[in-house]
């Protein structure tokens, strides 16, 4: 079957896409229904609570001080400390804002609200670069897989930074793709634009930094370097965006910070195997700091950090995202024990009976069916190489960059988006095929 990518003049939607969309946002919130928003607020040792405290202090325009939640009828205190964030700020001022409007429940709720909406425009930018990247088949199965894709439905009903750094980052992606990449001269509104969307990524996340530059080297190399006014303004325009933090340290604290601080101590923790809490943290690292802890703990066993980072970073990719939220027995430590202790049929009935069972092996099926059909969609869609290394370059961009920070499985977990867009041209194909064969009968 030939390789036929979409004319860029296309501008006609499919009517499939509209159900698609409709899915996608129905799963997203039935998976809210019977959940508790106040629950929210119970500490469970995770980054939650934090986020939701330290949301409300930095839109209360203080430097310090304490928030007091009233939760079944329990009186909680809780500090923040705004001088010093450790993490950059869009995802904090969003969850700050929604829950000082509506309150802690309806807080929560409208969190919850605009997660799910920002997952079904992923599904809408993943239609529109299926588009470009092969066919109106390929954006329709795009756009499907990612509505019902287990992991990202239920990641609606988290608070934690995916989505919305997903939101963003395939934005901006899907604007690069859809505006400029076919363009005969791009337009330096869609330019400052897209610089300004990826700058929003980057504040809601900091391993972005430096995907831009990424871009902005691609726009030289699709357009063999006549290209270079427009890769300087797009990386102006995202220098702006991601500068207003910087300023707004500099200004009010004297603290000089390129939207995070946590780079050095990322870099720390994929060093070593005795980081845990932030407390325990802190102690290890008393009297130096992680760049010199992590200097020290590289230089001193160049052959281990290498097998570790190895070692973490292929972990990360071996094990689904919402798999390890889900708690319980893991799916694949049953499934590996059986293998190498039992294998017989009550032993199998066992990992049957687990914990989420069918839930963690449908997230299992689309985590790995993701990266296999993916990484066959880089081979066949290379005829359309303008658009495919834009998708390839981000997950080769978060490979490497947790091959030297580290990498937990959510830290992978974005490219599944990228992984599952370049999936859709194999499959798009296949169904092709079938069509054709059947209409022949």
């Amino acid at each position: 079957m030939r390789f036929i990518p979409m004319p860029t003049n296309a501008r006609s939607y499919s009517r499939w896409i509209w159900p698609i969309l409709a899915l996608a946002l129905a799963l997203r919130l039935l998976t809210l229904l019977g959940a508790a928003p106040l629950d929210m607020y119970i500490t469970d040792g995770g980054d939650r609570l934090w986020l939701l405290v330290n949301g409300l202090g930095l839109t209360a325009n203080q430097v310090r001080g304490q928030i007091t939640l009233v939760l079944h009828g329990q009186i909680t205190i809780l500090p923040f400390l705004n001088g010093s964030l450790p993490t950059p700020p869009l995802y904090l001022y969003i969850i700050g804002w929604l829950q000082r409007l509506f309150g802690p429940e309806m807080g929560i709720i409208s969190i919850w609200l605009m997660q799910a909406l920002m997952g079904m425009a992923v599904c809408w930018f993943g239609y529109r670069v299926g588009r470009k990247l092969h066919s109106q088949t390929a954006g329709l199965i795009a756009a499907l897989v990612l509505a019902v894709h287990p992991e990202y439905v239920r990641e609606a009903g988290t608070i934690l930074t995916e989505s919305t750094y997903i939101f963003f980052t395939f934005a901006g992606i899907w604007l690069y793709v859809e505006y400029i990449i076919q363009a005969e001269y791009p337009r330096w509104c869609m330019i400052a634009l897209i610089g300004a969307v990826f700058g929003l990524a980057t504040l809601t996340r900091a391993v972005l930094l430096l995907f831009p530059v990424g871009i902005g080297l691609h726009l030289l190399l699709i357009s063999r370097g006549r290209w270079w006014r427009y890769a300087l303004g797009l990386l102006l325009a995202y220098g702006l965006m991601i500068g207003m933090w910087t300023a707004h340290n500099w200004l009010l604290y004297g603290r000089f910070v390129i939207v995070s601080d946590q780079f050095t101590p990322a870099l720390w923790r994929g060093a070593v195997t005795t980081d845990g809490a932030p407390a325990d943290n802190d102690a290890q690292l008393a009297g130096t700091t992680p760049g010199d802890a992590a200097v020290e703990a590289i230089s001193g066993d160049i052959g281990g950090y290498i097998a570790l980072r190895i070692k973490e970073l292929g972990g990360s990719y071996l094990v689904p995202a919402g798999s390890t939220t889900l708690g319980g027995e893991s799916l694949r430590a049953l499934v590996m024990n059986w293998l190498r202790e039992d294998r017989s049929l009550e032993g199998l009935g066992r990992v049957f009976s687990g914990d989420d069972f069918w839930l963690k092996s449908l997230m299992y099926l689309f985590h790995f069916g993701g990266i296999i059909l993916g990484l066959l969609g880089m081979v066949l869609a290379r005829r359309n190489w303008q658009v495919m290394t834009v998708l390839a370059g981000f997950i080769l961009y978060t490979t490497l960059v947790h091959s030297v920070l580290i990498a937990i499985p959510r830290y992978i977990f974005p490219t599944q988006m990228a992984f599952w867009m370049l999936a859709s041209v194999p499959l798009a194909m296949l169904w092709e095929r079938l069509w054709w064969r059947s209409s022949r009968v």
